[in-house]
């Protein structure tokens, strides 16, 4: 599911653990038990490709073109790795997957490799824990 910008102020996850004096990790899991979404803020310097999660009844993934500055929320595996990577302070986003809302019908997104343009971030709002 995209979140629009304009609605939302996000911040860096890195960020926001340092301001509160907690391990990435450790404010991660606390968010993930309040139920809050975790996103992926690309970076304005391109776009990048990614794949459309075919129905399990297809095969062929399908090529999508993600805008600089745009940010996608993780599915809720896919959140659950990267809590399971901070916990061993490996992070990668190649296989991750995202949510978005394409015509108001949800699409789920891979990522086919990792990029140092991508950056973790949540609502400023789910800080208040």
């Amino acid at each position: 599911m995209k979140n629009s910008e304009k609605k939302f102020k996000y911040i860096d996850l890195r960020d926001a653990a340092e301001n509160l004096a907690l391990s990435q990790h450790h404010l991660l899991m606390e968010l993930l038990k309040l139920g809050s979404m975790i996103c992926i803020r690309f970076d304005d310097i391109s776009s990048r490709m990614v794949k459309i999660v075919p129905p399990k009844s297809h095969q062929k993934f399908i090529d999508y073109r993600i805008n600089p500055g745009d940010i996608h929320c993780l599915t809720l595996d896919s959140s659950k790795r990267i809590e399971r990577m901070l916990k061993k302070s490996e992070l990668v986003f190649e296989g991750l997957r995202l949510e978005i809302d394409f015509g108001g019908y949800p699409l789920i997104l891979q990522i086919v490799e990792d990029d140092p343009g991508m950056h973790l971030v949540i609502m400023e709002d789910n800080l208040e824990i």
